[in-house]
């Protein structure tokens, strides 16, 4: 996740302004962040896996991913309302709108993708895609804004993006051609339907991501915002599950025991959805953005050595291979010198 300091989150703090007590916390924090993103993969996948009893739909992961932040950054989001102002002036509904992407979108798409492929290629294609689209949707949205020069996608950064983009290339690549030749479901196959599930959830994060740069809010306002938001559209769709205005097949909450309502809200609502972006933000005023922001690239990788250690998937030689790519792209994008100083600029 790219974030920035600002007003209703944490103290803006300028990179290399940080003391060396302050960079053991700053490490425990970023630690802590990417754990939970990675395990939130994990857990996603768990939760949707229809071999599970207890198995969710992808609404369940949303409603219970951003109903309790939304709860617990209640007190930072009512204070300036669900269209807060950023000197005076509203923050426009098109931000709003991109910052929502990060939101119930996100993790239906995520939760739909991760019911079809595994955790390897979700951690590939979701944290590991996220820059190039980031790339992209800056390079067109953000164009005008610029005060330097025209682009910052050369060097190493244009490195690491084809780099990215060559990792989602040898994932989707052999699945797509042996669908099309085969023309059997084979293990390929059942990957490949998952996976534009998995680059949509990219592209809502990374419209997040350019639409929060361009809030002036902080990480925490941010957060909160979006899973108010999320939860005023999810929730009353849960509801209508429940009582069978919808079809029963988007919630099966109504059939939870108390365990599953624990587990779920603690794993993908407290965790995931509050504790990450408060350990995030510390980290960001103690490292400085670019360190922690460099820190997610061991998010894929971490998540396919979780998925292997706790469900048991095998992680094929061309995921390994996708992983290993993504992941030095990823490297590459956040912590080479030019983009440090863009983003201490920005912070």
């Amino acid at each position: 996740m790219v974030l920035k300091a600002g007003d209703g989150g944490v103290t803006p703090v300028g990179i290399g302004g940080q003391t060396r007590q302050d960079r053991p916390i700053g490490w425990i924090a970023a630690a802590v962040a990417v754990a939970i993103w990675a395990g939130w993969l994990v857990g996603a996948r768990f939760s949707v896996d229809p071999a599970v009893a207890a198995g969710l739909t992808p609404l369940d992961v949303a409603f219970c991913r951003y109903v309790a932040p939304a709860l617990l950054f209640a007190p930072v989001w009512l204070r300036a309302g669900l269209r807060p102002r950023r000197e005076g002036t509203p923050v426009s509904w098109m931000v709003l709108a991109g910052m929502f992407g990060w939101g119930a979108p996100f993790a239906l798409a995520a939760s739909q993708g991760m019911t079809l492929s595994g955790v390897a290629s979700a951690a590939a294609l979701i944290p590991g895609t996220m820059p190039l689209w980031a790339a992209a949707l800056g390079a067109v949205l953000l164009s005008s804004r610029r005060t330097g020069p025209a682009s910052n996608l050369h060097g190493w950064r244009l490195l690491g993006l084809g780099l990215i983009a060559l990792a989602a290339a040898m994932l989707m690549g052999p699945a797509l051609i042996g669908s099309m030749l085969i023309g059997a479901p084979l293990a390929g196959g059942a990957a490949l339907a998952g996976m534009p599930w998995l680059l949509l959830a990219a592209i809502f994060w990374a419209g997040f991501s350019v639409a929060f740069s361009m809030s002036g809010l902080g990480p925490v306002h941010a957060a909160g915002l979006v899973s108010a938001y999320s939860t005023l559209l999810l929730g009353p769709a849960m509801l209508a599950s429940a009582i069978g205005w919808a079809p029963v097949s988007w919630s099966g909450a109504g059939a939870w025991t108390v365990e599953v309502w624990v587990w779920s809200l603690l794993g993908h609502g407290v965790l995931a959805g509050a504790v990450s972006v408060a350990a995030f933000a510390l980290a960001v005023t103690k490292l400085g953005a670019g360190r922690a922001t460099a820190c997610a690239a061991l998010v894929p990788g971490l998540a396919a050595v979780m998925g292997w250690a706790w469900l048991g998937e095998a992680v094929s030689l061309a995921q390994c291979a996708a992983l290993v790519l993504a992941t030095i792209g990823v490297v590459l994008v956040n912590a080479v010198p030019a983009q440090r100083a863009e983003i201490a600029k920005a912070t």
